[in-house]
């Protein structure tokens, strides 16, 4: 039940979060503001929290913490470097 609550709330969160673009705007420029929120706010945070998390791993003393900052480290990269990856892949799709 508890699991369900964080789910009901992340769904609730992410609608809020997108509903105001979505007000009066075709699909085609919603998609392009869900994308661009996703991928210059959204990504980099979470990014940013896994670093953290993998900080406290290796703080606390866990036997998996280097593999922890190595990930987080990995998806730190991906996530800033995730706007650059897009308009690329999208300059050879054009």
């Amino acid at each position: 039940m508890k699991n369900f609550k964080k789910l009901h709330h992340a769904a609730v969160a992410l609608f809020c979060l997108f509903a105001a673009t979505a007000a009066n705007a075709s699909v085609e420029s919603t998609l392009n503001n869900v994308q661009s929120k996703l991928i210059n706010t959204i990504l980099p945070a979470i990014s940013i929290m896994g670093l953290v998390i993998a900080g406290l791993s290796f703080a606390m003393g866990n036997e998996n913490a280097k593999r922890h900052v190595g990930w987080a480290i990995a998806g730190t990269i991906l996530g800033f470097a995730a706007p650059s990856i897009i308009s690329f892949l999208q300059g050879l799709a054009h």
